[in-house]
């Protein structure tokens, strides 16, 4: 066996000993720092002196700062490991976190926000990372799809969690338990961990050049363009809902925090079970873009149907539960999908790849977030109309992938 071929089963046996749930918690820090306080919105905003709606600002920086810190975090672990980039991005989260329990003011929310944001992009680039290093074509799937699983599980605890928090020990608390997790991933990364990434294949040099010329090549294939603006449109279809939802279900339908985030934790169900579904299958690197669009097809209904009970002023609960639960087994069903289709060509350009499909998910997650606060008609139609565009957006980009396909094949 080669120097690198053991190198590399070395690797894959150090990851191998990396439990799922810790992976699970590096990926889940930015939903986890979104979920944990969405059913507590009104709480916060009048304990800052703020509306509601203001509040959706402290989502949508968050995740743009968090998709844009990964284009430089994915080269950096390219470069330099996971180990030691784990071990200082975590504990800027931690920083983070700490400074929004003691914020008093909007501002100083939103910019610990961002440096939180910042953050947490490192636990996401390495979990999808540290998977690749780990496994590869089918298996990398598989994984994949039992990460994002796990990853479901934080919007069905983090609510009724954050609620429970919020009415024992004050709002501040979901910002001090944030911390605690990112401090038990220091740890782990410090005590714990044993290296994925081999010296000999990491990136020679960290230079805006080199970085560059790296994220061009990953580019150069139509195939991963079009994904991540697909995974940028559904993104931004699932931000969507997670930041006009508070306003629509707690303001317009008046559930209580705990009926919210049962209802969160209900349509959560979907996405575990769009996982399920997506561990199941057996696509290998290349998935069809047919089935792409055959499986994101029955959310844009979903969502379109969801849209005429907003303008028809009928977006109760009863009725819009089981199209939400479609739009959220899909987004489950498709994401793993997705990702294996980036990450599985990557090889030692893990970390940027990991890095373009958190960067492009999460922007698109901005700006669906942003799109929804806007004070512009109402929250339900807001909401509704941009999960629609989105969804359909990620549909007429997945016909796009196939048509380039057939270009490149007839040349």
């Amino acid at each position: 066996m080669s120097t690198a071929g053991a190198e590399r089963e070395l690797s894959a046996s150090a990851v191998r000993g990396e439990p799922l749930l810790v992976l699970a918690l590096m990926a889940a820090l930015p939903p986890l720092s979104t979920d944990l306080y969405l059913a507590i919105f009104p709480q916060i905003a009048a304990s800052l002196h703020q509306g509601t709606a203001a509040m959706g600002y402290t989502i949508s920086l968050f995740l743009a700062s968090y998709g844009l810190a990964q284009l430089i975090i994915g080269p950096l672990t390219d470069r330099y490991g996971r180990r030691l980039v784990g071990v200082i991005g975590v504990s800027v989260f931690v920083l983070a976190a700490l400074v929004c329990g003691l914020s008093n003011s909007l501002p100083v929310m939103i910019c610990a926000r961002i440096l939180q944001g910042a953050g947490a992009a490192s636990g996401s680039v390495l979990a999808l990372a540290i998977t690749r290093d780990q496994f590869e074509g089918i298996q990398g799937q598989r994984r994949l799809a039992d990460l994002n699983a796990a990853q479901a599980v934080a919007p069905m605890i983090a609510p009724a969690l954050g609620g429970m928090v919020c009415s024992v020990l004050g709002w501040r608390w979901n910002f001090y338990l944030l911390a605690v997790g990112g401090v038990l991933l220091v740890l782990r990364f410090l005590l714990g961990f044993n290296e994925s990434f081999a010296g000999h294949r990491r990136l020679q040099s960290f230079t805006p050049g080199t970085v560059i010329a790296q994220y061009r090549q990953l580019l150069a294939g139509h195939r991963t363009l079009f994904y991540c603006l697909m995974n940028a449109s559904l993104t931004a279809m699932l931000l969507a809902f997670l930041a006009g939802s508070a306003t629509v279900f707690r303001e317009t339908n008046l559930l209580s925090a705990a009926q919210y985030s049962l209802l969160l934790g209900l349509i959560a169900l979907g996405s575990v079970a769009g996982s399920l579904l997506a561990h199941r299958m057996n696509c290998g690197v290349v998935t069809p873009s047919w089935l792409f669009a055959l499986i994101i097809i029955p959310a844009v209904l979903a969502n379109g149907m969801l849209l005429c009970l907003a303008f028809t002023g009928r977006m109760y609960v009863l009725l819009a539960l089981p199209l939400l639960v479609i739009m959220s087994l899909c987004f489950g069903f498709v994401m793993p999908l997705l990702a294996n289709a980036v990450m599985a060509p990557a090889g030692e350009q893990a970390g940027m790849a990991a890095a373009l499909l958190g960067a492009s998910a999460m922007l698109g997650g901005a700006i669906g977030s942003g799109l929804v606060s806007l004070s512009v008609g109402s929250a339900a139609v807001r909401m509704a109309l941009v999960m629609t565009l989105a969804s359909g957006l990620a549909v007429l980009q997945s016909f796009i992938v196939r048509d380039r396909s057939h270009d490149c094949a007839g040349d």
